[in-house]
């Protein structure tokens, strides 16, 4: 992770170098999350949906020419929504849960941009890299003993705060890294309208918990260059 920290800032610090012109900006985005997993367990079914979050931060535009790059920092909000069902020799249920990890998110896209009436299309991708700050998890989660009838279900509520780290006890792991992409329009007056698409790379799921996670966002933006 910290080689992708490391390639983030030598990116932006020699595109100041070479640019032509620098600009500053802001934009917020709604985020449509989702949880892309992967079980290793056979006897678990699962299903996965999205939910709604959001984006916000500021960003520099180090400009060559048609090309630039744009390295920003946002606070991002990523997870989604899961449903487990267990059916094993001993022991029938599952849990459905809503997990909403907010980010500090460090991207640096490479833009080209098209001159068009009224301002100018861009679209372009790079690397992200994200450290988690906060989040929460609710939902509920029902097990009941197989083949007993004196069993009696049992339901438990969740709603706390999610546990960052990659030990026994911990929901996901702090950092995620990946790939965004993105397209948009920028006027003369320089408001922006955007859409991005962020994929997780990294495993963000605990070692040893059975799964892998990957974080996946599509957001839609609102934002100005100064």
């Amino acid at each position: 992770m910290k080689k992708v920290f490391l390639l983030l800032l030598l990116s932006a610090t020699a595109s100041v170098s070479f640019a032509q012109s620098i600009s500053l900006g802001i934009k917020g985005s709604v985020n449509l999350a989702s949880l892309n997993n992967k079980y290793s367990y056979t006897t678990l079914r699962s299903s996965m949906g999205s939910i709604t979050s959001f984006a916000i931060g500021a960003f520099a535009d180090l400009r060559l020419g048609n090309w630039s790059v744009q390295p920003g920092a946002y606070f991002a909000g990523k997870g989604g929504k899961e449903s487990q069902f267990i059916s094993a020799t001993d022991i029938v249920g599952g849990y459905s849960a809503k997990l909403n990890p907010f980010y500090v998110q460090v991207p640096v896209p490479v833009l080209y941009h098209i001159p068009v009436v009224a301002g100018e299309i861009f679209l372009g991708a790079g690397p992200y890299a994200a450290f988690a700050v906060s989040g929460k998890i609710t939902g509920s989660s029902t097990y009941a003993q197989e083949g007993d009838p004196g069993f009696e279900s049992q339901t438990t509520n969740i709603d706390r705060n999610l546990k960052f780290g990659n030990t026994e006890g911990d929901d996901l792991k702090s950092r995620d890294y990946g790939a965004t992409f993105l397209a948009g329009f920028k006027l003369t007056n320089g408001i922006l309208l955007s859409a991005n698409y962020d994929l997780g790379i990294s495993d963000i799921a605990v070692n040893g918990s059975g799964v892998k996670r990957h974080n996946h966002v599509l957001g839609f933006s609102v934002g100005i260059v100064f």
